[in-house]
Order: structure tokens, then C-alpha cells, then sequence
């Protein structure tokens, strides 16, 4: 116990700060009935910004090798943002709306760009709306992705390497206990040398409402990301190990010292799908309002390149590089209320998927969640709040994926906890 006590560190090894300032101004007005279906309507405005952000490690990280931070690597950095933007609102008929609108950013580190938005709304007749939108997006680089200091930790997944375990078989000058199915150490952090992210966007949708008490939508999306920014995925320096050669540091026998990924420009991602929407309220009754609503969404298509100018990848209902998209997502709550009281039950779904490793786990089953909950407002001040979240206890599906360091599930989609209680108290001024 004594050794273990000597070597134990307490206290704080690293601290960040990140500042924003900001200043916002805008106008609007009317300008006119143009067209005999109602005013026109023009917003214009401006923005300044200022970010900066700072971390530092304290000096004794270089004792503790499994933090794998140096405390030389502390960063800083700062950018202005400078901003002029307008929209146009006009109604052309009764039942058709356009709107026009135009965003104009000047960045300190990564100069001008200008995206316009397109968008209408159409409402042919009382019960059905329909609307559409077309954009383009410009993300900058966060100072933390540019800037986060370099560390070192162990890959998420089990690798071999491709050169004294090829194929899983140990090679001459090779040690199966080093070099097979192995996780290998990985340095990470920012890159001063990245590109921001392009996005075109489309949405068409529809909202029918037959009767009051009833309202369905579809809302149907196209996203395309030409470089987006993500770490380097450390599947595709183990999966394509002669292209990455420069990503490999070996030690003086040969082996793997660590992998080298970072934040980097990965390509484009294609990616389309529908959100729906389900709202209804049954008629009153004498044991109170019931309801049923529902949302969820369909993913048509998720292609992403690993690398700029690289073969695309579908990751839906399938894990791919590091991780999957599920095909399908829903909420869907039913509600009971009478007078002061109510009541909610609401199912969480997710539908399953192709396992990491199909030769171990073919299928991923899918996974949902029933919560429940109960309440009661007092004097019309005070709510109470209980409930049950997972109220049967179901176990995450089994998956043998090794990302995040768990093995049997994945936290990224489904959740170990099991059956949670909780309550809440509200006071309303």
C-alpha cells in the first residue's frame, strides 16, 4: 500500500480557457406589398467577433506516462470574425412565400466566403403545407481542432501490424504478444493545417393536418460535407498500411512505437434521409386527454470518403471505419392528463446493424427503451415530477466492437446503466 501511495499524483495537470466577445446588430422593416399577398420583409445585419483560447499542462505530467500529455505542449490561439448578413421575405400569392438570404464571414486565419439560403412556403390549401430549402455552409476550424495540444494514448480498436504480424501471423523478428491484435499507441491533437468544411443542403417537406387534433410532416434531406473534419480514422493506417507508411513510428527493433492521426481533412460525406412527425390528440373524455405523438428518422444513405479523393463508404446499418449510422431512429410517446395530473409513457428505438467483426457477431440486434413518468402541478406554482427510464432493465445489445475502450456494447448507442429512477420539483415564480 505504501508503494502505491508514493506514486499517486492529486491535484490539477492541466487547465484550458477559451473567451468569446462579440458584438451583434440588427435591423428590419417592411417594404412594401409588392405583389398583393401581404408586406415584404427585409433583415440586415452585422457581427464582430473575437475568440481566443489557451491551455497549458502543469510540469509534472511528464511523470505520469499514462496521461501521455508533454508539458511542453501547452497552445494558444485567436482569430476575429468579421460578419454582414440579409434576408428578403416577400409573399407572392396568399398561399406562397419566398425568402432569399445571403451571409458574408471575413476569418483573420482563413479569409471570405458567401453562402446564400433559398427557401418557400406553399400552402395550397388549409390542410397542407409544404416547404423546401436550399443552402451553403461554411464551418471554419475551431481553435481547438487547429490548436489542441498533442498526446498520446492507445488506439481504440485491436490491430496487428502490417509488417511482423501480416494477416494476423506472426512474421520473422515478430512477437505475437507485442505485435498481434494489439492496441498500439496513438498521438493525436490539432492541425495548424486544416481546410474548413462545405456544405450544400436541400430539405423538402410536408405538413398535413386533416382535422385539428392531427398533424403528420415529412421533412425529406440531402447534405453533402466536402471536407470534413474529424480525427484520422486509425482504422485506415491499419487497414491501408503502405499509403500510410509516414503515419507509422517504429522503434529501433522494429516494432510499433505509435501511430500518428490528429485532426485532418477526411473528404466528403453524402448523406440523405426523412424525418417524420406524428402528432395526435384524441377527443376528451371524462378520464382525461390522451395523446400519441411520434417522431423519428430514416437514414437513406450515409457515404463517406476516409480520405480526400478516396472510395466512398455506405455506413448505414453497417459499422464502417469507426463506427455506424443506424437506419432507423423513433421517439414515440403517449401522454394522459386530467386536470392537474399527467402521465407519459415513451418507447426509444433503434434499429440494428452489421457487427464490427462479422465473424465473431454477424448482427447487432436492435435496441428499445421504455421510460415512464408521472406528475402533479400544486396551486398551479409547484411541479412534481418521478419516473422510470429503462423500466425494464433491458441490457445494451451485444457488440464486439473495442471503440472507447468497451468491449460487449458500444456507449455510443445504447446505454449500461439499466433501470434509472428520478424526480423533480418545479417552482414557478
Amino acid at each position: 500500500q505504501a508503494l502505491i501511495d508514493a506514486s499517486e499524483y492529486h491535484g490539477q495537470y492541466s487547465s484550458a480557457v477559451g473567451r468569446v466577445a462579440g458584438l451583434d446588430a440588427r435591423i428590419s422593416r417592411e417594404i412594401g406589398d409588392w405583389f398583393g399577398a401581404g408586406p415584404a420583409g427585409l433583415a440586415l445585419g452585422g457581427e464582430y467577433r473575437k475568440e481566443k483560447m489557451h491551455q497549458q499542462y502543469e510540469a509534472y505530467v511528464n511523470d505520469i506516462s499514462s496521461l501521455g500529455a508533454d508539458a511542453a505542449g501547452s497552445v494558444e490561439g485567436d482569430r476575429s470574425v468579421k460578419a454582414q448578413y440579409a434576408e428578403l421575405n416577400v409573399p407572392v400569392l396568399d398561399s406562397l412565400e419566398l425568402t432569399a438570404a445571403v451571409r458574408h464571414d471575413k476569418y483573420s486565419d482563413f479569409g471570405s466566403t458567401t453562402n446564400p439560403k433559398y427557401s418557400f412556403r406553399y400552402q395550397p390549401f388549409k390542410q397542407l403545407v409544404v416547404r423546401g430549402a436550399y443552402s451553403e455552409g461554411f464551418r471554419a476550424p475551431s481553435l481547438y481542432e487547429l490548436y489542441a495540444p498533442r498526446s498520446t494514448t492507445f488506439t481504440q480498436g485491436y490491430y496487428n501490424d502490417p509488417v511482423l504480424c501480416a494477416g494476423g501471423v506472426v512474421q520473422p523478428g515478430g512477437n505475437a504478444g507485442r505485435d498481434c491484435q494489439q492496441q498500439f499507441l496513438n498521438n493525436g491533437g490539432g492541425n495548424t493545417e486544416l481546410a474548413p468544411e462545405k456544405a450544400r443542403n436541400m430539405t423538402l417537406g410536408f405538413v398535413y393536418q386533416p382535422v385539428n387534433n392531427l398533424s403528420m410532416g415529412l421533412d425529406f434531406w440531402w447534405i453533402h460535407i466536402s471536407n470534413q473534419i474529424q480525427a484520422f480514422p486509425e482504422s485506415t493506417v491499419f487497414d491501408d498500411p503502405n499509403t500510410y507508411a509516414d503515419r507509422y513510428v517504429r522503434a529501433a527493433d522494429g516494432s510499433i512505437a505509435n501511430i500518428v492521426t490528429g485532426n485532418a481533412n477526411l473528404g466528403i460525406v453524402k448523406t440523405s434521409g426523412v424525418d417524420v412527425t406524428l402528432d395526435y390528440r384524441f377527443p376528451n373524455t371524462p378520464y382525461g386527454q390522451f395523446g400519441l405523438g411520434m417522431t423519428g428518422t430514416y437514414v437513406t444513405r450515409y457515404d463517406f470518403q476516409n480520405i480526400i479523393d478516396g472510395p466512398y463508404t455506405d455506413k448505414v446499418g453497417d459499422f464502417q471505419g469507426d463506427g455506424v449510422i443506424s437506419r432507423w431512429k423513433h421517439v414515440l410517446t403517449g401522454t394522459w392528463a386530467l386536470g392537474d395530473t399527467r402521465a407519459s409513457i415513451t418507447n426509444r428505438f433503434t434499429s440494428g446493424y452489421n457487427d464490427y467483426d462479422r465473424t465473431t457477431n454477424a448482427r447487432v440486434a436492435s435496441y428499445a427503451l421504455w421510460d415512464m413518468s408521472v406528475g402533479h402541478t400544486f396551486d398551479k406554482v409547484l411541479d412534481i415530477d418521478a419516473g422510470v427510464g429503462n423500466m425494464f432493465d433491458r441490457n445494451p445489445p451485444f457488440s464486439n466492437q473495442a471503440y472507447n475502450f468497451q468491449s460487449g456494447y458500444d456507449p455510443r448507442y445504447a446505454d449500461p446503466l439499466g433501470r434509472t429512477l428520478f424526480a423533480r420539483a418545479t417552482y414557478h415564480f
